[in-house]
Formats: C-alpha cells, structure tokens, sequence
C-alpha cells in the first residue's frame, strides 16, 4: 500500500492506433505506471491556440479572442528502468517495422512512431478530490537520457505531443475512473534502475572503449508535422526527420586523437551500452557519425576535462542513421 495520500500518480499505455488504447492492456507490459519521484516531472495540459480580434479604428487593443484547436504538449521524466525501457525507448526510439508489429503492434504507418495514451492524476488542494485526465494521440517529440558519476541514476527525459485529452468542454467524453486508471500499488513500480555504472565498457568510439568520462547526455530530436484538418484535436502526426546527439565529459587525454577527428570530419563508430548483466540498452550511430564539439575546460587544481559532442549522421552502407534495441541474456540453462 502507497505510504501515505499520493497527490499525483500516472500511467502509460500502448496505442493499438493513434488516439485509441489498447482494449485489453497487460499490465507491465502494455500499460505501466510511471514514477514521478520530483516536481513538475509531468506537465502537458491543456491549452488553447489562441487568436485574436482587436479593437480597429487605429487601436492596437484586443477586443475578442477566437481559438477554435486545443495545443498538448508538455514533458515527462522519470528514472529509466529495464522493465520499463521496452515501452518508453520504443515510442521514442523504434520507428515502426515493415509488418507493423514492432516496437508494438499497431495501424500507425511503417516508418512512423507509434502513441500512447497518457492518463494523470493530481488532487485538488481545496477538496481532496482526485482528477483524472486522459491524452491520447501521444508521441515522443524529443527526449533525452542523461547521467553522471555524480547523479549516478538514469533520468530519462520526454518530451510530448499529444493529439486530444478526455474530460473536455467541448464534447462527451469524460474523465478516466478508476477502473481503467488505478492509483498504483507501491511494489507496482519497478525498482531495476539502469545507473551510470553500468555504462562501464559500453562507450565504444572505432569499436574502442573510451574510459575516462564522468558523464552521459544522449538526444534526439524529431521533426514532426501535424494537421488538425478543421478539426479542434491533432488528426495527423508525422516525422519525417530526426537528430541524435551524444555529449559527454570525458577526460584530456592524448589518445584517441579527437582534436583530429573533430577537424577533418571523419566519420566515427559509436556506440553506446547500458547493461544489468541480464538486460542491454543499445544505442548505435552507426558507422557515419561524426565529432561536433569539442571543448576543452581546464581547470585550476582539476583533472582537465573537455566536452565531447558527438552527432549522427546517414550511414549508406547500414542505410540507417541510429538504432536502438535491447537485448535479455538467456538464463543459465536456458
């Protein structure tokens, strides 16, 4: 049982197509809840896209205001898990297979990403009173995964495009119950955090472990376009494009040569591996990308330091650009 009143809980599920959940959800895979473990760590709303009528007769003064489409975006973090990586990095990170089963099943077009539907809960300060909200259509926009020897957990960062919420003024659907959106048990919440330690031996530069770093910034960025079509809720969510990024403080150290590689263009093999012993989150660039910055920080009475910025680009002979996937060792005997 939850330790005391939660005030704010949530959970995401598997779109079987965009805006529709899947009907029958298995927990822990399908649909699961979210850790919000910090402030703010959930914040799409509602808002409407606003144009205005002004006054005339040569007065810049706002006279009405007309919004006929609802705006949902907002940003979602969370400590990365195993369990839960399969889920989230799918929607951020799998674009969808050829037979639109991977990294779910769905009717979202080969190529595209598949949604979510986002249910959140807080309670009202004055009445103690639980509200609900549900968005659907929800794609991942951009996100990020960042750690250090300091921070030492994984915190995975989202941010959100969402087409339509339930509970609206504006038709009859209503808020989710809590049939379908149950405050979450405590043991519910996974507890297999990927950590910084287990990056060790995972970033590879020329298929060369790159040691001294002390820390982890990966990202991406989507370019999407959305289309209401006289419609006040997103009709259709596309990408077509993206950008992933790897930063990282790492160690001055003369070998590899990056100052070289970082002035000559040349293409890099980079990887990047987390791994329990059990579960392995692979992050691959390919064999095309290339060293964007490099910034030397040296330091009084410090180890020098220098920030490695690492971007992707197409690689033709893997006809891809970035692959992420995950890989669970058999067990003994198996």
């Amino acid at each position: 049982m939850p330790v005391g009143p939660v005030r704010e809980f949530l959970q995401v599920t598997k779109e079987s197509a965009y805006g529709t959940p899947k009907t029958t959800p298995t927990a822990g895979t399908d649909v699961i809840p979210i850790r919000l473990g910090g402030a703010n760590q959930f914040t799409m709303r509602p808002n409407p896209v606003v144009v205005p009528v002004m006054y005339g007769g040569g007065l810049n003064v706002e006279a009405e205001t007309i919004s006929d489409k609802t705006e949902l975006r907002g940003s979602l973090q969370t400590e990365l898990t195993y369990s839960q990586a399969a889920l989230l990095l799918g929607a951020a990170l799998i674009p969808i297979n050829s037979g639109q089963t991977a990294p779910w099943v769905t009717t979202e077009p080969p190529g595209q990403m598949a949604s979510l539907t986002i249910d959140h809960a807080i309670v009202y300060e004055d009445t103690g009173a639980v509200k609900r909200t549900r968005y659907t259509g929800v794609k991942v926009d951009a996100g990020s995964i960042q750690a250090s020897e300091e921070s030492q957990k994984i915190m995975l960062q989202l941010d959100l495009i969402g087409s339509k919420y339930d509970g609206n003024t504006f038709d009859v659907s209503s808020d989710p119950n809590s049939t379908v959106f149950p405050l979450p048990e405590d043991d519910d919440y996974p507890t297999d955090f990927v950590t910084f330690i287990h990056s060790a031996d995972g970033l590879l530069i020329d298929t060369v472990g790159f040691v001294p770093y002390t820390s982890l910034n990966f990202s991406w960025q989507r370019n999407h376009d959305s289309r209401f079509y006289a419609s006040r809720w997103i009709q259709l969510l596309r990408t077509y494009g993206r950008k992933f990024t790897l930063e990282s403080g790492v160690t001055l150290v003369a070998s590899p040569d990056l100052r070289a590689a970082f002035q000559t263009l040349a293409a890099k093999e980079v990887t990047l591996a987390f791994t329990d012993g059990t579960t392995t989150l692979n992050f691959d660039f390919k064999a095309h990308a290339r060293i964007e910055g490099l910034e030397d920080d040296l330091q009084l009475g410090q180890i020098y330091q220098r920030t490695l910025t690492i971007g992707s680009r197409n690689d033709a002979a893997a006809g891809s650009d970035f692959e992420f996937s995950i890989e669970v060792a058999e067990p003994p005997g198996g």
